[in-house]
């Protein structure tokens, strides 16, 4: 069902398709919620830190601390390496674009 968002993530994102599948699915979950809210990228600016970090996870990313406020994430088979650092409770805006351009190119599965 999840792979159903990166089909109209790749979509006109104000096409009125995108929006009666976004407004028909009322049971979503918190994470597909913020993988929803990542597809769109009008946030970028003020997605919560804590949020991308768990999205993340949830894709399968395996954490590690780096140096300072810094936090690594790395899966097998996945030739990226995501290093987050958070200004203040926000996540930078180019990262969250870093974590929606990876999210596109392997289209995780969240169920």
């Amino acid at each position: 069902m999840f792979s159903a968002f990166f089909k109209y993530a790749r979509a006109d994102l104000d096409s009125s398709e995108y929006r009666d599948y976004n407004l028909s699915n009322h049971t979503m979950s918190r994470v597909k919620k913020a993988v929803l809210k990542i597809l769109e990228g009008r946030s970028d600016a003020n997605f919560a830190f804590d949020e991308l970090c768990h999205v993340v996870e949830r894709a399968g990313f395996i954490r590690r601390s780096g140096k300072g406020s810094h936090t690594i994430f790395y899966k097998e088979g996945v030739d990226e390496i995501i290093n987050l650092q958070p200004r203040g409770a926000k996540a930078k805006p180019y990262q969250v674009k870093q974590v929606r351009e990876i999210l596109l190119k392997y289209q995780f599965d969240f169920d």
